[in-house]
């Protein structure tokens, strides 16, 4: 699994999930009760990581924790699962919840600072 670094998972310290969209997917549905476990550990970690939903084939099955030994076997199961640009396996509902956590945090802080700012214009007899 890849290395999680502190400064990341302040930037994204929740995810939003939806069960009954993740057990739908077809992909999902597919996949043996086993590969449903790696899969869903795989998304935490890589949710946790500099760059979530996306990585190269290694990074995905190293974060499900797959020997290579046994990839071969398994592979298409989870290739089901991404979006393959070249040699990077794309996580695509992971990169759009990413977006919306972004858009959120990027809200709130800009909310923030305008809030300081008027507090700061105010006169001090009126605060």
């Amino acid at each position: 699994r890849r290395d999680v670094a502190k400064k990341d998972l302040a930037l994204r310290p929740w995810m939003r999930w939806a069960p009954a969209e993740f057990y739908a997917d077809p992909a999902v549905i597919a996949m043996t009760q086993e590969q449903v476990w790696r899969y869903r550990g795989a998304l935490d970690a890589s949710w946790m990581s500099a760059t979530p939903g996306e990585g190269t084939e290694n990074d995905w099955r190293r974060m499900l924790g797959v020997p290579p030994s046994r990839w071969e076997e398994c592979r298409d199961a989870y290739a089901a699962a991404f979006q393959i640009e070249g040699d990077k396996w794309l996580q695509k509902r992971m990169v759009a919840e990413l977006e919306h956590v972004t858009k959120k945090r990027r809200a709130k802080s800009e909310s923030g600072l305008r809030s300081a700012l008027a507090r700061n214009q105010r006169p001090l007899n009126d605060r």
